[in-house]
């Protein structure tokens, strides 16, 4: 069972905990969190067809960026182009995704996704929300008062998650260092 460490009832002086520990806590939470509802999402079946994470994924992505190529997919996903089209043909053979021809270089292939795939992800979406009411039910309104209230903050964290990263370039050498 996961569990967040909750500072001491007894303590008059509030310390905020250390930027390490809430970054730790907070990914230990969103990963269980994410574990659970994707066990949820297994439970949707369509005709008996389950799909595992990586075509879910690959689905939700060709439903944001219709059209996209294999190659587009697997970088936006961060997976190999080869495990791409595995997914592609196993999602083409089940009605899920169709493949078209690119109308400036008929070489490359365009991903779309079918009514078939619209409604079964809607109902993996509806499965999922189904799951957060129904826990979040469970709750004290008092937690649930807090969580409605950290949403703001989260949406922000996403933003800064999302945003390019500032890798910082290595030192130039100097002609001293330079020997």
């Amino acid at each position: 069972m996961f569990s967040v460490r909750e500072p001491a009832a007894d303590s008059t002086d509030e310390v905020a905990p250390s930027i390490e520990v809430v970054s730790a806590e907070l990914r230990r939470a969103v990963a269980h969190i994410r574990r659970a509802l994707r066990q949820r999402a297994q439970l949707v079946s369509l005709d008996g067809l389950t799909l595992t994470g990586s075509e879910q994924e690959l689905l939700r992505q060709i439903r944001r960026e219709p059209g996209l190529r294999v190659q587009d997919a697997a970088t936006a996903l961060g997976i190999a182009p080869n495990s791409v089209s595995t997914l592609v043909r196993k999602l083409t053979a089940a009605r899920l995704l169709e493949r078209s021809p690119d109308p400036c270089d008929g070489r490359v292939a365009r991903l779309h996704i079918t009514p078939r795939a619209h409604a079964f992800l809607a109902r993996m979406r509806d499965e999922r929300e189904a799951a957060i009411t129904a826990a979040l039910l469970k709750l004290p309104e008092e937690d649930r008062i807090v969580i409605a209230g950290v949403l703001p903050a989260l949406g922000r964290l996403v933003d800064a998650l999302s945003a390019p990263t500032d890798i910082p370039e290595p030192p130039t050498p100097t002609p001293s260092q330079e020997h």
